[in-house]
C-alpha cells in the first residue's frame, strides 16, 4: 500500500522549491530595506563631505544589490 505524500509528484515539489526560494528572496530585500534605512539616517545626519561620500556609495552598493 502506498501512503501519498505532498511530495507524492514532482509538480507538488518544485512549487515548493519555488514558493521557498521566492520567501528567501523576499527576506533578503526586507534585509537589505533595513539597511538603506540605517543609511539613509547616517547620512542626514553626517555633514557634506568625506564621510558623506562614503556612506552613500555603501548605499548605492546596497541598492545595486537589492535590483539584482
Amino acid at each position: 500500500m502506498i501512503i501519498p505524500t505532498i511530495f507524492s509528484s514532482p509538480k507538488v515539489c518544485y512549487i515548493f522549491q519555488i514558493t521557498k526560494r521566492g520567501d528567501t528572496v523576499e527576506d533578503k530585500i526586507k534585509k537589505l530595506d533595513v539597511e538603506l534605512n540605517r543609511y539613509k539616517e547616517q547620512i542626514k545626519k553626517t555633514r557634506p563631505g568625506p564621510a558623506q561620500e562614503a556612506i552613500k556609495a555603501r548605499a548605492m552598493r546596497v541598492l545595486k544589490q537589492k535590483r539584482m
